[in-house]
């Protein structure tokens, strides 16, 4: 038997470390948890990036035309979807290269004619979407901030990309502050003097 390791980035986002359900600390699918109220009501901020999606993109480069791109969302995302949902899908993500990720950036950044559309269907559904999905199903249960990052937007093709946001919370950043108030006041927008603090 060939025991060569095939290397590919086809599958892209369809990683081995998203979230599994193993029956002891994760006993069901998060959203499924979210939905039946199986989470801890207490304070806490959620964010993501402007754009998640480009730093898994950028090595997809066989999805280069309209059909690879329904042939990639259907066979990696949708595989139970009918054709008319993945158009739909298609159709909701234009092929504008404008229109793409990184967002507000116009026609610069496009690695391939379905990169940016690609980055950005990629980044709003395993990143924004289980976000929002979050945040509507907790509003009224618990206090809860969100953000989105727009930092780094210059950084040639992957803009705002997956993580770009972190060295801002985990600093010394100008972030880190509002994770100190929501631990010591549980309120990141608490107006209450910070503890003082050192960092070596």
């Amino acid at each position: 038997m060939d025991q060569t390791p095939v290397i590919t980035s086809y599958k892209s986002l369809n990683l081995a470390w998203m979230p599994r359900v193993d029956g002891a600390f994760l006993k069901d699918h998060p959203q499924q948890l979210v939905k039946q109220g199986s989470m801890a009501k207490i304070p806490m901020i959620n964010g993501n990036a402007d754009d998640e999606g480009t730093l898994f993109t950028v090595f997809n480069y066989n999805t280069t035309t309209n059909n690879e791109m329904h042939k990639y969302i259907a066979e990696v995302y949708l595989p139970n979807a009918t054709q008319a949902k993945v158009n739909r899908v298609l159709t909701l993500y234009s092929d504008d290269i404008a229109d793409g990720s990184p967002f507000d950036t116009g026609d610069v950044n496009a690695v391939t004619p379905e990169f940016k559309r690609l980055a950005a269907f990629q980044g709003d559904v395993v990143f924004q979407a289980p976000r929002w999905f979050f945040l509507q199903h907790q509003s009224g249960k618990q206090d809860t901030w969100s953000f989105l990052s727009k930092r780094s937007k210059s950084l040639p093709v992957l803009g705002s990309f997956h993580g770009s946001e972190m060295a801002s919370f985990w600093g010394p950043g100008d972030m880190t502050d509002y994770l100190i108030r929501l631990v010591v006041h549980l309120d990141p927008n608490s107006r209450t003097s910070l503890p003082s603090r050192q960092f070596s």
